[in-house]
């Protein structure tokens, strides 16, 4: 069976389970063929990994089910140059408006200035050269690299907040499916393996998402 994942974004938190699913013939024992589609450029109902944005679309009337949870925390951060750094009416280079992660900046500091920017580099950049207080980032750059730039971490969106962001949603037509019944079950096997196999997550961080083996180590320990 072939089948398009979509996704919004290509990070640890929504594609780790893929990347395992992928690499350890998950998908291959269900029968699958798998595909990423970036929802960036096609936003047609389907199966997706971002559940953050499936929600937001259900809130809009559009009807999509979240079928499994990967994670219910949103992880993000933001990041300063100063350990004393204010958010709460700070300046903040942040997502676009309307996707989770903005929606989520908007109930964390209601009062911050939010200054939207295409993505990590652009949010970093604005950050390292004083146009911002601070920059929230995703799990897309690893740690150590962003001490390596003097930067540290001011506040934790999962700490603060439960939300279910990434795993499996699903528009209700799609939903009997047979793929999508053995897509969630690959992705379930990816998710005990996040939780007992460090060596295989951080191997995957290392050769998917570009981490150094600090970063990856540390991230296996912490989720």
């Amino acid at each position: 069976m072939h089948v398009e994942l979509g996704f919004r974004a290509f990070d640890p938190h929504e594609l780790l389970p893929h990347v395992l699913a992928t690499r350890l013939g998950l998908y291959e024992r269900e029968g699958l063929e798998v595909r990423l589609r970036d929802l960036t450029f096609d936003d047609r109902p389907s199966i997706q990994a971002s559940c953050g944005a499936a929600l937001l679309a259900r809130l809009r009337g559009e009807p999509y089910r979240i079928v499994l949870v990967a994670c219910t925390r949103p992880l993000f951060w933001i990041v300063t140059r100063s350990a004393g750094t204010r958010l709460e009416k700070a300046r903040i280079a942040s997502y676009p408006g309307g996707s989770p992660p903005d929606l989520f900046l908007r109930m964390l500091l209601p009062e911050a200035r939010l200054e939207p920017a295409r993505d990590n580099d652009a949010r970093i950049g604005l950050l390292l050269t004083g146009q911002v207080d601070g920059a929230v980032v995703s799990s897309a750059e690893p740690p150590a690299a962003l001490e390596q730039l003097g930067l540290r971490a001011a506040l934790s969106f999962a700490d603060l907040l439960l939300v279910p962001t990434t795993g499996l949603a699903v528009p209700e037509s799609m939903l009997a499916r047979d793929e999508v019944a053995a897509l969630a079950s690959a992705l379930r096997q990816a998710l005990s393996v996040i939780r007992a196999e460090k060596e295989q997550v951080v191997k995957a961080l290392v050769d998917a998402f570009r981490y150094d083996v600090r970063s990856a180590e540390r991230w296996a320990d912490d989720h």
